[in-house]
């Protein structure tokens, strides 16, 4: 093999949209790539084109991931000294559709792909029959990389690991009709499974608050011996009382779990991103149910308590709620008696 014909060839690249309306190559999923006419006459005279597949790079931000494509052809009319590349392509390696600069390199001997791992936006294809659909449409692209995405019936499957035949776990390689396909949990189901987690963590900070919220009220509401006004055991538990918050702290809480979160996914930035976006709400929707509650309570009528109570009533237990009215109850009863026995 002349050496010669493997090297990197650096060529101006535009996006395939612009040179034709051919279904099959400006297709969301197209895997075709289009390269200089000259070039391609010297990769079929030079190279097994069966065992080869080429690698795509973005020349000025060697950060951006590389993409490898198997099936060529030569450019398309005006645009025959350019390379054409997929939409897709274009939007991966971070070059303008009308053209930049990138590197070309054909790859001999590549990975070949035993098992992939792919993960659906949501949960739908469970109606299809999945595994032929994904049979047919992946073995049309012929080398697959990780971290790409492509379209069966409006869902939206994304790669997300690749397994040699020699168990080496890669980002990119050639695939035949013997693919082992595993789903991982699709992003609806997730969400669901993340949501209930926290759901659960959050749940237990408030149990634990009202817990330790009933130790004290338990010492609160142990009686005196002997006859006492209600009014007077108020005055005397009002500091006790003004300690007393049955209010959650949603704040606290929010900043509690964001750092369990941040120690748990330290290593897993969108994880962290999405769990963080599901705490956010389901801290917000704490806050609106606890808002509604005070309103509620503010807007509610029945007995009016005792006015010598200054404590804001919702810091009271319904026991001591219920004494209250108790209270107001016999001062309109000893009233009305007094009243009856002036009368008399």
């Amino acid at each position: 093999m002349n050496m010669n014909v493997i090297e990197k060839q650096v060529i101006n690249a535009v996006s395939v949209v612009l040179c034709t309306d051919e279904s099959k190559y400006i297709d969301d999923d197209s895997h075709y790539l289009h390269i200089p006419k000259s070039l391609f006459v010297r990769y079929i005279n030079n190279i097994d084109l069966n065992n080869v597949c080429f690698e795509l790079s973005n020349l000025t931000d060697p950060t951006k991931p590389k993409i490898y494509l198997k099936k060529i052809e030569p450019s398309l009319t005006d645009f025959d000294k350019n390379i054409l590349l997929p939409n897709w392509v274009c939007n991966k390696l971070s070059i303008d559709v009308y053209g930049n600069k990138i590197s070309l390199v054909p790859i001999i001997q590549p990975n070949k792909i035993k098992r992939c791992k792919i993960k659906a936006n949501n949960s739908s294809y469970i109606k299809m029959n999945i595994k032929q659909l994904l049979e047919d449409k992946l073995v049309q692209f012929k080398c697959i990389n990780i971290d790409t995405t492509f379209t069966i019936n409006k869902v939206i499957f994304t790669i997300v690991e690749l397994i040699t035949v020699k168990n080496d776990n890669v980002n990119y390689g050639l695939i035949n009709d013997e693919l082992e396909i595993d789903f991982d949990v699709p992003d609806d189901i997730k969400f669901i499974e993340r949501r209930k987690l926290l759901t659960e963590k959050i749940t237990k900070i408030i149990e634990d608050k009202i817990n330790s919220n009933n130790e004290f009220k338990t010492k609160f509401n142990t009686k005196k011996k002997g006859i006492f006004k209600f009014n007077e055991y108020m005055e005397t538990q009002q500091k006790q009382l003004n300690e007393f918050n049955p209010n959650m702290n949603w704040d606290e809480i929010h900043n509690d779990l964001l750092l369990e979160l941040e120690k748990n996914f330290i290593n897993e930035p969108v994880e962290l991103d999405e769990n963080k976006k599901i705490l956010c709400d389901l801290i917000n929707d704490g806050k609106m149910m606890q808002t509604k509650f005070v309103v509620d309570n503010k807007n509610s009528t029945g007995y009016k308590l005792n006015s010598s109570i200054s404590t804001n009533s919702s810091a009271l237990t319904k026991d001591d709620i219920r004494k209250a009215r108790l209270e107001k109850i016999n001062m309109l009863n000893t009233s009305n008696t007094t009243n009856i026995n002036n009368n008399i």
